[in-house]
């Protein structure tokens, strides 16, 4: 059996811990070969590592941002329970009778 060729995406995959046994065996096989290609193999982790913690970094500060944003256009109405009583209180006595049934003022007569 020949050595298998292997490419940047491959070991990126490899990485990321989706490739098949057969993709994983034959990384192994190649990283077995030469000092060469552990060190390809390693410069490509370290990027890898680099990237994927700064794009968690950025995923998080876009989260971070949006959530932000969304209090600011959809803000949160904070009562305290005093001032819904005090409303309820203030409105039911001083609000127009709503009965229908005609009040007589005590002077009109």
């Amino acid at each position: 059996m020949s050595d298998p060729k292997i490419d940047d995406y491959q070991i990126l995959k490899y990485l990321q811990g989706s490739s098949t046994p057969e993709e994983t065996e034959n990384i192994l096989k190649w990283l077995a070969k030469s000092e060469e290609n552990r060190d390809t193999y390693f410069q490509l982790k370290a990027l890898w590592h680099a990237y994927k913690n700064n794009f968690e970094k950025d995923q998080l500060y876009l989260e971070n941002s949006l959530l932000n944003y969304r209090a600011r256009i959809t803000p949160v109405k904070k009562v305290s329970f005093f001032s819904i009583a005090f409303s309820r209180f203030i409105s039911a006595f001083f609000a127009p009778n709503q009965s229908g049934v005609a009040t007589k003022n005590i002077r009109d007569n």
